[in-house]
């Protein structure tokens, strides 16, 4: 049994339990070169010094098949119910895995355990240990299979689609060029959308929902064809307002979707602006009124009655939108951040707006951009600072020309 420990599994073992590979060598008397070379399957060591390693790492390895099978069953399935967002089940699936921890790491299943908690630390939001387990992975990513390594740039793609654009569609491009499980080719595509549609690019948005749409229809996954319906509406809300107007209501309306209060918020934000970006203000208020009596109301719902206000010249009143004693995660906090000082006529707003607008170079996506600038025109016009004006217009129109928007 020992004989068949995978130098890889010594490499997991070791960076999980954060032991540098000079320390372990030293306590299993062996150079760290050629612990090294065990690591990554170049060196075959005799059983003494495998019984050493394991000892060091408290590595009881397994390789029983009765119990393996049913165990990477379990694994697939949370997964798939992490990626699916049953964000509840997923809660319970962890704590029944991560009482079989040890064993599940000691065993040939230890790189699938580790995926599978990035990709659930990724979709619950949970930034502790992330940074850790991400290096770990990408530190044996050679050793990935087709589904591993489709699994890891489709987490990675995920996470990055709210810290930095850039990185999202490499990942995600990777993620799609892999021929591998029709469920992460779907959700690739999915979040492959929500990245363009980020980025201003239509036409690719509205390929890859296509896609998606159609794979989430074959596999009868009937949550993320919701998710692709409300995500066209929004790529056609880009151009123009009836369409998406009707589809996104019509959802809203219906009495056989049964739809969750989450996913209720996220298409009312998508109506609400539809309506404030086509300059229709009181269908905007009209339906916030009809239907933003939502249970546990998402974060964008306070944004969007504060920038409806705001278009409606009604600044003074946006105080009453923004929650004294509320925090906000990204990219709400700085939003709010913003229509907070634009609604206390804070007099150095315009230093705020260029700090976001520097620093967000990556992660902001296009409309974000667009907003921030035509909040700075706003400003620079009030103070009749028309060079400066002039720049912000030059940067729009650049923005616009670009295709980006």
């Amino acid at each position: 049994m020992m004989m068949k420990i995978p130098g890889i599994l010594i490499r997991i073992s070791r960076m999980d339990q954060s032991r540098k590979l000079t320390d372990l060598a030293f306590q299993c008397h062996i150079s760290a070169s050629y612990l090294s070379q065990i690591e990554t399957g170049k060196a075959q060591p005799d059983p003494q010094i495998l019984r050493q390693l394991a000892k060091a790492l408290d590595l009881d390895y397994t390789i029983d098949q009765n119990w393996l099978l049913p165990a990477r069953q379990r694994l697939d399935q949370f997964i798939r119910t992490a990626l699916l967002s049953d964000l509840d089940a997923a809660r319970e699936q962890a704590l029944n895995l991560q009482r079989l921890r040890k064993r599940y790491v000691a065993s040939p299943l230890a790189l699938d355990y580790h995926l599978a908690f990035f990709v659930y630390a990724i979709m619950i939001k949970k930034q502790r240990g992330f940074s850790q387990q991400k290096r770990l992975l990408t530190s044996i990513r050679e050793s990935f299979s087709d589904t591993q390594a489709a699994l890891f740039e489709l987490a990675c793609g995920i996470s990055d689609l709210s810290q930095d654009l850039i990185e999202a569609e490499i990942h995600l491009h990777r993620c799609l060029k892999i021929n591998s499980e029709p469920l992460f080719n779907a959700l690739g595509h999915y979040y492959a959308s929500l990245l363009y549609f980020k980025k201003g690019k239509s036409l690719l948005a509205s390929e890859h929902c296509a896609n998606a749409s159609r794979m989430f229809n074959q596999a009868n996954c009937y949550p993320f064809l919701i998710y692709c319906h409300i995500q066209y509406a929004a790529i056609l809300a880009m151009q123009e307002y009836d369409r998406p107007a009707a589809i996104l209501t019509s959802m809203l309306e219906s009495k056989t979707l049964n739809l969750m209060s989450g996913t209720r918020s996220v298409i009312l934000c998508k109506l609400g602006y539809c309506c404030i970006n086509h300059g229709r203000y009181e269908q905007a208020e009209a339906v916030l009124e009809r239907f933003g009596d939502i249970p546990h109301p998402s974060e964008e719902l306070d944004f969007l009655r504060c920038l409806l206000k705001y278009k409606k010249g009604e600044i003074g009143l946006m105080k009453n939108q923004i929650p004294a004693d509320k925090s906000y995660s990204e990219p709400i906090s700085d939003l709010m951040k913003v229509m907070k000082a634009a609604a206390d006529q804070d007099p150095r707003r315009d230093k705020l707006l260029i700090t976001l607008l520097k620093q967000g170079r990556k992660k902001l996506d296009q409309h974000q951009k667009r907003f921030y600038l035509m909040l700075l025109i706003d400003y620079y016009d009030e103070k009749r600072s028309y060079a400066k004006k002039c720049q912000c217009l030059q940067r729009l129109a650049e923005l616009l020309q670009g295709g980006e928007l």
